[in-house]
């Protein structure tokens, strides 16, 4: 898993402008909003379609010099969502960038993803799937809403039939 994540890292690192043409222009500031998510987290929220519960703990250590953000997302049984990733802030075209591995219970690989952020506003960050070799099964994306200094909501959505659905939701606390 370690290894396909530094292929993933390598190719970012020498193709950057293949996806800095896609992404949006982030506001100078937004190394700022993701350091807000330092610290250890603990989730508990929801799969909507259901309501079956869910939870998580969640992780974001500084990494490379204060320069990227180690995230670790682990879902609590009976879930086995784990994805281990950076949130790096690309200084060339200054646009937030997630580059992550994950596996799910059963799963005989890892699955590599790569997204694009978006800075909303000072509290909303939401970072949509791109493509590395090969499209994501559907277009989806992470939404995270800070709402206190120890509080913030996230949220996993999928795009269908022209509007962005909400797959299941998180809204975790600061412990650390």
């Amino acid at each position: 898993m370690k290894k396909i994540f530094l292929i993933v890292l390598l190719i970012l690192t020498i193709f950057p402008d293949l996806y800095a043409q896609k992404a949006s222009r982030q506001p100078a500031k937004v190394a700022e909003l993701i350091a807000q998510f330092r610290g250890e987290w603990s989730c508990k929220g929801a799969f909507t379609k259901d309501n079956r519960p869910l939870e998580a703990s969640i992780t974001f250590t500084p990494a490379m010099e204060g320069k990227a953000l180690e995230y670790e997302h682990k879902d609590l049984p009976p879930n086995s969502f784990h994805a281990l990733g950076l949130w790096n802030v690309d200084s060339a075209s200054n646009t937030l960038t997630y580059t992550f591995v994950s596996t799910l219970k059963g799963s005989k690989e890892a699955n590599s993803r790569y997204f694009v952020g978006n800075v909303k506003d000072t509290k909303t960050l939401v970072l949509t799937a791109d493509t590395l070799a090969a499209a994501p099964f559907r277009e989806n994306r992470y939404v995270y809403e800070i709402k206190s200094k120890d509080e913030f909501k996230y949220q996993w959505q999928v795009y269908a039939d022209g509007i962005w659905n909400t797959g299941d939701y998180l809204n975790c606390r600061k412990t650390l």
